[in-house]
């Protein structure tokens, strides 16, 4: 019998934070806050191009639940041009670097829809 050999692997991948407003109380969370907070576009990308010319090929976004829940989220993401949540998030996937090959990526059926919708 031949002993199985396991490996234990990990990608370095950076994760993008869009807001960190969550409905939830997770006790081992120390990402969420139960106020108001988006990340603005502009920062959004500047990460995406820091992460590009560090040389990172792809970053997984990161939410709170339902961060727009609160009034404040969502009003911000109307004055920004986005439908919902998930429109921003659609978006930041969307974003490209003028330099590098990164890109942002999430498992959208979290936020209640199907990645192919996301993928339009």
């Amino acid at each position: 019998m031949q002993r199985e050999r396991k490996r234990v692997t990990f990608l370095p991948q950076p994760h993008l934070s869009l807001s960190r407003s969550c409905v939830s109380h997770c006790k081992y969370c120390a990402f969420a806050t139960h106020r108001p907070h988006l990340q603005e576009p502009a920062e959004v990308e500047r990460l995406i191009e820091s992460a590009a010319r560090r040389g990172v090929k792809e970053m997984l976004v990161l939410t709170g639940d339902e961060p727009a829940h609160h009034v404040a989220v969502r009003r911000r993401l109307a004055e920004l041009g986005f439908a919902d949540f998930v429109a921003y998030v659609v978006w930041a996937c969307r974003v490209r670097p003028r330099r590098g090959p990164a890109t942002a990526h999430t498992s959208a059926r979290l936020l209640g829809t199907s990645w192919p919708d996301c993928a339009r």
